[in-house]
């Protein structure tokens, strides 16, 4: 018997299980002659209760509204409770990371910089340059950030916050911000940069 030949014609169309009993061979197998030989499924096939997905919603499994959980209400075998006890949360517990609040976090961004978060309660956090001019100031106008001035995350001495447009932002943030001269300058080298790594140039 030819067994590739064989899992290339009933693959599309038979459980993959079956095939490997019947050729005596591992599922994985069967897989791996399929994946060589680039053959899937065949997509009728796939919409038959053969093939062990679900096509439609078992609605007469699914629980009702107002479904009650037949252990309501009920203590669970005291021979059960003690073989698991040891391992059950107790009241109050806290995982082994929980920190108080007002903790300080340290957190890189993408771009390697760090920032500095406050815990408030649990599982909410705020930026701590925020945190620091909303202490002294008040509430951040919608639409703007707090900077640092000095250009430092890890400086949040009041004097060095400071609260700007996000437009503002994005001016200190692109090239704009320099000199024509400059500006030239830096485009330059980015068109030399990218010539250099083989990158196609579109100007």
């Amino acid at each position: 018997m030819n067994i590739k030949a064989e899992v290339i014609k009933r693959y599309p169309f038979e459980s993959t299980a079956v095939i490997a009993k019947e050729l005596g061979i591992t599922i994985s197998k069967v897989y791996n002659i399929a994946w060589a030989y680039k053959i899937h499924k065949d997509i009728n096939y796939l919409k038959t209760a053969a093939s062990g997905r679900f096509i439609e919603p078992n609605v007469a499994n699914q629980y009702k509204p107002g479904h009650t959980p037949h252990n309501k209400g009920k203590q669970m075998p005291e021979d059960i409770y003690h073989k698991v006890r040891g391992t059950m949360f107790k009241p109050g517990h806290r995982p082994m990371n929980w920190k108080p609040n007002g903790t300080i976090s340290y957190r890189p961004e993408k771009c390697g910089r760090l920032y500095a978060y406050i815990k408030l309660s649990d599982s909410k956090w705020q930026l701590y340059s925020r945190y620091v001019y909303e202490a002294n100031y008040g509430v951040i106008p919608r639409g703007h950030i707090v900077i640092h001035i000095d250009g430092n995350n890890t400086n949040h001495d009041i004097s060095n916050l400071k609260a700007i447009t996000m437009k503002e932002n994005m001016l200190r943030n692109t090239i704009h911000r320099y000199p024509e001269e400059i500006q030239q300058l830096i485009k330059l080298t980015n068109k030399l940069k990218n010539k250099t790594n083989g990158t196609k140039q579109t100007k």
